[in-house]
């Protein structure tokens, strides 16, 4: 091999022992800037970002006792400045040299460009900043066509794999990064994904974030502005005062004729005070037949990149679950799989079921369990449905387990979550939970939808809210139901009083906003957009008032060549 390990340990570390390795905060730092690719800057940016992943994962080499370099993200740079700095093949110097090395804030620089000439082409080196010299450079082609048809790989993987291979790493050498428990971040700001895919990218956001919420990965995770492919140093510090860390990334698709078949997202945490990359994840997912759900390909991608940030959560952590002996009995691993299951860790709960299943008396616990951990792994939700009805073969009096397994056929797409769900108000009719999903599935306008009822969602939403009256997601779903039914008496009876009781409720002032402008009360649906665009981010904002999505191709590329002035000029006359 032309590159090898003893090549790569010179160029980050110097010639000292295996056993004489400094300690942590005298590790050379290495700071990778998103590939400049002209053609398709989400390319060059998500290949970074992937780049990143491959070499935090690869960091802890046991010849060379782990932590040998450290990555850390870099100021932006101009693309003029950039450019002109790719394009000097021997050893920077002066002012080139010197703006790198302010934007890297590190001891060495990972940079490159893409070429589009024929096959796309990555030209990668790794500069030191202290000489301005190149210490590695390496190139790899990456036929997206060829990779999608032939190989059957995700975005970049066959591309990366050879950079990596003649950077010296071997596949034997995948190690996972272990993160102190005292560098764990508590508070966290959620970036939007750099992303040309605008209607595409806020569904994976959400399900992000809503997985990290809900397996209680961090105290608090609010979203930010959108940042661009790095994170300057300003913005960093604009948000320091607010978390400890900053979660931030990219999302690649690819397809032909306004078809997606591919999507990969890469996520990096960054430390607000220091910049240094805590953790960085991928995920990728493939659409190989015409029908393959998009939602499922979200939700493939969104589950894997939860489960990997909660593995190394639970490799900081001291307390009991990481100390607890291995437990002797069926209720032992039952909650075992239990406490690894809210945490994300689904693969540990998987372990833990399928060992709880051997002992007599846990069959059921095991079962549902098992049931749940399949039923987040898109792929596998036809095993969920197996072990939910093993589960209720042998308790038959839990509505709680039909409500499951009613779950997972509504995630399918297919008519009996409508049969299943029906069977745990029988068992249970004060049970909530089932009521909300029939309403769900009768609600459903998506293209998958077989049939929309909304006169019976709105009943299956009535019906719930009897039973959970302050529940806001609920009644949101009810009034956008109310609205396609055009019932401006129920708006007013159901929807409207839960307005003023709950002022915080964001997602209902749209619904009462039309229903006010259906009334001809201009004055109050402008007040009620007022509030609502007062209070959104920029992101959800620009959903709202961007016109670019009804203008002309030729009306599109004169707004897009206007300043940042101008087009706020347009926009605010254009929307009198």
């Amino acid at each position: 091999m032309k590159y090898s390990l003893s090549i790569l340990f010179l160029v980050f570390s110097s010639a000292v022992q295996c056993e004489d390795l400094p300690q942590r905060e005298a590790v050379p730092r290495l700071a990778v800037f998103p590939l400049f690719s002209e053609k398709d800057p989400d390319y060059g940016a998500f290949m970074a970002d992937r780049l990143v992943d491959e070499l935090m994962r690869h960091r802890d080499i046991p010849a060379y006792q782990g932590r040998w370099f450290e990555l850390v993200e870099p100021d932006t740079i101009p693309q003029d400045r950039m450019e002109r700095i790719l394009e000097t093949k021997q050893a920077l110097k002066d002012y080139d040299l010197f703006l790198l090395k302010t934007a890297a804030r590190a001891d060495r620089a990972l940079i490159g460009f893409v070429s589009d000439a024929g096959t796309r082409t990555l030209h990668v080196r790794i500069v030191d900043l202290d000489t301005g010299e190149p210490v590695w450079m390496g190139k790899a082609r990456d036929d997206i066509k060829w990779q999608w048809i032939y190989a059957q790989r995700d975005i970049g993987e066959i591309a990366l794999g050879n950079l990596m291979a003649q950077l010296g790493f071997q596949e034997a050498n995948r190690h996972g990064k272990m993160m102190r428990s005292d560098e764990w971040p508590l508070q966290v700001v959620f970036a939007p994904l750099h992303t040309s895919q605008k209607a595409l990218v806020g569904g994976y956001e959400r399900l992000i974030r809503e997985g990290m919420i809900g397996d209680g990965l961090f105290d608090r995770l609010d979203m930010s502005q959108p940042i661009g492919a790095r994170l300057s140093a300003a913005e960093r510090m604009l948000l320091a005062h607010r978390a400890d860390a900053i979660l931030c990334g990219s999302l690649m698709a690819t397809g032909k004729d306004n078809a997606i078949n591919a999507v990969g997202v890469a996520l990096r945490l960054i430390d607000t005070s220091s910049g240094r990359v805590l953790w960085a994840g991928s995920a990728n997912g493939r659409r190989v037949w015409r029908k393959d759900r998009f939602d499922d390909l979200s939700q493939t991608i969104a589950t894997e990149l939860v489960a990997g940030l909660a593995k190394v959560k639970s490799g900081t952590q001291t307390d009991a679950w990481a100390n607890q002996p291995e437990p002797q009995d069926g209720p032992g691993w039952v909650n075992r799989g239990m406490v690894a299951l809210e945490r994300g860790l689904l693969s540990d709960a998987e372990e833990a079921f399928l060992k709880a299943e051997s002992f007599e008396g846990s069959a059921v616990l095991s079962y549902e369990g098992l049931g749940r951990v399949y039923a987040r792994r898109p792929a596998l939700r036809q095993r969920a449905i197996s072990y939910f009805y093993r589960a209720i073969e042998a308790d038959t009096t839990r509505a709680d387990l039909y409500y499951q397994m009613a779950s997972v056929y509504f995630d399918i797409g297919t008519s009996q979550c409508v049969d299943i769900a029906s069977r745990a108000i029988a068992i249970d009719s004060t049970y909530s939970a089932p009521y909300q999903l029939l309403g769900d599935w009768f609600a459903r306008d998506d293209f998958y939808a077989l049939s929309q009822d909304n006169t019976t969602a709105a009943a299956y939403y009535t019906h719930y809210l009897s039973l959970e009256p302050d529940d806001v997601d609920a009644v949101t779903k009810l009034g956008a139901v109310l609205l396609r039914m055009e019932d401006q008496q129920a708006i007013a009876r159901q929807i409207l009083p839960f307005v003023k009781r709950h002022p915080e409720a964001l997602d209902l002032l749209p619904v009462v906003a039309q229903w006010a402008y259906r009334a001809g009360d201009y004055e109050r649906a402008s007040e009620y957009w007022d509030r609502f665009l007062e209070r959104i981010d920029a992101q959800t904002l620009a959903l709202h008032v961007d016109p670019t999505p009804i203008l002309s191709d030729a009306q599109r590329a004169t707004y897009n060549a206007l300043s940042k002035g101008e087009k706020q000029n347009f926009i605010d006359r254009f929307w009198m």
